[in-house]
């Protein structure tokens, strides 16, 4: 005997407005909207915004199926604008983020992100104006033994990701970032779910 069992995700979550606090740029309202499933292809898709100490205003958009079986697509564009909380400059800032990921048999993941970074200070007096542009290269590689379907509960995760900047205008700035992440799941119980 075959049974199915099948369940829908919301399609859409209704629009949040929410008060933030921040040290660097006092309170805010914060709103979003998000779609799930967005054309019914498991895609989803949101708009974020705020206003009060920081000004923002942005979208997201991720596909895991966008190239095929496991090979994703995730796109995030935003602009931010907020007053430096003890020096004299009004920040602006806009950045473009694309990555693609996709899977290596079961428990390999590997994902690739380039962003573009375009970021202003601008002096309350308009006499000193500083830029800083510049671009990064973010691959990430996950090994991940557990069964994330049925029993996510034991095995082990191991993450890595390299940050790479590189300097727009006179090429003085370039930093490489490397986070690693090791984590290892057991039941405390043997006990049945």
């Amino acid at each position: 005997k075959l049974i199915f069992f099948v369940n829908e995700s919301i399609q859409s979550f209704p629009p949040s407005i929410i008060p933030t606090y921040d040290e660097k740029t006092g309170w805010s309202l914060v709103g979003s909207q998000l779609w799930t499933n967005w054309q019914g292809k498991n895609q989803k898709v949101s708009i974020n915004g705020s206003i009060g100490g920081k000004y923002t205003y942005g979208f997201i958009f991720n596909d895991p199926w966008k190239f095929g079986n496991h090979v994703s697509l995730r796109i995030q564009a935003q602009k931010v604008m907020y007053k430096h909380n003890f020096l004299a400059y009004d920040i602006k800032r806009y950045f473009f983020r694309s990555d693609f990921g996709t899977w290596y048999g079961q428990k390999i993941k590997a994902k690739i992100g380039f962003l573009l970074n375009l970021e202003t200070l601008d002096n309350q007096d308009k006499d000193n104006i500083l830029r800083f542009n510049y671009i990064s290269i973010i691959p990430s590689i996950a090994y991940d033994t557990r069964d994330t379907y049925w029993s996510p509960s034991e095995g082990v995760y191991w993450f890595n990701i390299l940050n790479q900047n590189v300097d727009l205008r006179n090429y003085n700035f370039y930093n490489l970032l490397w986070k690693s992440s090791f984590s290892y799941y057991t039941k405390l119980s043997k006990r049945s779910k």
